[in-house]
C-alpha cells in the first residue's frame, strides 16, 4: 500500500511538472520560471532534513510537506544571482511550487526508505534467524 501511495504521489508530481513549468506562459515567463527552478535546485536546501523527517515520521511528514508553504529561503536570498526577480510573481510562484515539490519528493523517499528498511529487518528476522 505504501508503494502505491508513493508511486501515485510521484507520478502526479512528475505528470504536472511540464504543465506547471510551461503551460500558458510566454518565453520571458518560461525563462524566469527556469531561473526559479535553478535557484531551488542549487540554493534552497532542506532536502536532507525532509528525507530524515519522512524516514522517522512517515505519513505525518508527508501531510506536513503537503500543507507547508515554502518561501524563498534565506540561503537563496544571499547566494542567488537573481535577486532582481525576488519580487516577480512568476518567479515566486515557480520557486514556491518547485521547492514544495522537491521537499515532498524528499519526504516520500524517506518514508519509502524506512518502509524498505523495516521490510528487510522483518525478512532477516523471519527467514534467516
Amino acid at each position: 500500500l505504501l508503494f502505491m501511495i508513493t508511486y501515485f504521489f510521484l507520478a502526479e508530481i512528475f505528470a504536472n511538472d511540464f504543465y506547471i513549468s510551461f503551460g500558458n506562459k510566454t518565453d520571458t515567463e518560461q525563462k524566469i520560471c527556469l531561473k526559479a527552478k535553478y535557484d531551488v535546485k542549487i540554493y534552497h536546501g532542506k532536502g536532507e532534513a525532509y528525507f530524515i523527517f519522512g524516514f522517522f515520521t512517515g505519513p505525518i511528514a508527508v501531510i506536513y510537506s503537503l500543507l507547508n508553504n515554502e518561501n524563498i529561503s534565506e540561503r537563496t536570498k544571499v547566494l542567488s544571482n537573481n535577486k532582481d526577480l525576488f519580487t516577480n510573481q512568476v518567479y515566486i510562484s515557480c520557486y514556491t511550487k518547485t521547492a514544495e515539490r522537491k521537499l515532498l519528493i524528499s519526504t516520500l523517499l524517506g518514508w519509502l526508505a524506512s518502509s524498505l528498511f523495516i521490510s528487510v529487518i522483518v525478512f532477516i528476522y523471519k527467514y534467516l534467524m
